[in-house]
């Protein structure tokens, strides 16, 4: 799932348990943002990282519930949840 960071409000992202993914966040122009934390940690398990203007962050789907990838500094801040 590719989503822009000018857009505060982005859609959800549904995943299955067991699933595996990758969120790519394309940083506001000039911008260049921390590295996103996703929380809890039990919902969805996730490794960032940084290639180019685009953040990268694998997301492994955990137990049932609903997580949320935050990128500290901004109000970027979609869920992801898990059926």
């Amino acid at each position: 799932m590719r989503y822009d960071g000018t857009q505060l409000h982005p859609v959800e992202l549904c995943i299955r348990a067991g699933a595996t993914g990758r969120i790519m966040i394309t940083q506001p122009a000039g911008a260049t943002w921390p590295l996103p934390n996703v929380s809890p940690a039990r919902v969805v398990a996730a490794h960032a990282a940084r290639s180019g203007r685009m953040l990268v962050v694998g997301v492994t789907a955990g137990q049932h519930g609903t997580a949320t990838p935050a990128v500290p500094g901004t109000s970027w801040q979609p869920e992801i949840a898990v059926p």
